[in-house]
């Protein structure tokens, strides 16, 4: 036997191995624009520089000396209306691990059943959240967790924590959401030498998040959506459902007729991704 072959190929095999895990780690764009987190994207190149497949979200991170900042985009009307249902939860992890660290939901939409004797002027069409046209609608407060010096719950949009956020929802029904969360808040600074770990999940709306329409679900007619602008540019991450690298997401969110009696069947899609944040 061959020692010296053998020896050779697993040098290569754990050289390779540490390559592609090398590559997985992207850096932050440098962030030299005052920003302002209000779901306008101008303080960013579109289209953004990276896509998720599983998602069909388009995101960017970027950084300046004090701030994190992130954009998510929905490209399409069916990945919109999942997100209004169950909003975005952000998960940080300063360790580098895939593991919860701080989390950021948003949006959390203010929703009341319609009556059943409402006219039928006054309900949405099939398909389509009322939401969608009502901004007031949505509640200006983000559902945070986990932050070291921040008491676990729902911060107001302007709160003495210097998080902010901001939505846009365009005609087509593009979506825009923006964040900015002060370096401090998540207990690292420029010199901070791991990635850090982030998972960006569109929610699983729960039952009470379908409106009922007589013995029609608000979920019929979901599995269309297309036409959507697209925006995609960059990199493609397929790194969803729980593994980095692999493409394992749902996809596209299709809900079937009768999803809003039960959602038992339905999964959240999900992807993980590293970043360093990027010096001057």
């Amino acid at each position: 036997m061959n020692f010296k072959l053998i020896a050779l190929s697993l040098f290569a095999i754990i050289s390779c191995s540490y390559s592609l895990s090398a590559q997985e780690v992207e850096e932050n764009i440098r962030m030299d624009k005052p920003f302002k987190a209000d779901g306008i994207s101008n303080e960013w190149n579109e289209p953004l520089n990276q896509y998720n497949d599983a998602t069909k979200l388009a995101f960017a991170l970027a950084n300046d000396d004090q701030h994190l900042y992130i954009i998510i985009e929905s490209l399409d009307p069916q990945t919109t209306f999942s997100v209004l249902r169950g909003g975005i939860t952000l998960n940080i992890n300063t360790q580098g691990k895939k593991k919860d660290g701080v989390k950021l939901l948003f949006p959390l939409i203010e929703q009341s059943p319609i009556p059943a004797t409402a006219e039928v002027k006054d309900r949405p069409r099939p398909g389509e959240s009322s939401e969608m046209h009502d901004p007031n609608a949505m509640t200006k407060s983000i559902k945070v967790s986990g932050f070291k010096n921040i008491t676990d719950g729902n911060l107001p949009a302007i709160n003495p924590y210097g998080i902010t956020t901001g939505m846009h929802i365009h005609p087509n029904k593009d979506l825009i959401y923006e964040l900015s969360i002060p370096l401090a808040q998540l207990q690292v600074n420029l010199d901070f030498k791991k990635p850090l770990v982030y998972n960006i999940k569109i929610n699983q709306p729960g039952p009470s998040a379908f409106r009922k329409d007589g013995n029609r679900s608000m979920s019929e007619g979901m599995s269309g959506g297309k036409g959507g602008r697209s925006r995609m540019g960059g990199n493609h991450v397929g790194m969803s459902g729980g593994g980095m690298g692999g493409n394992r997401g749902a996809g596209r969110q299709h809900l079937p007729e009768g999803a809003g009696e039960n959602t038992a069947g339905m999964k959240s899609s999900d992807f993980w991704i590293k970043y360093k944040l990027a010096k001057a």
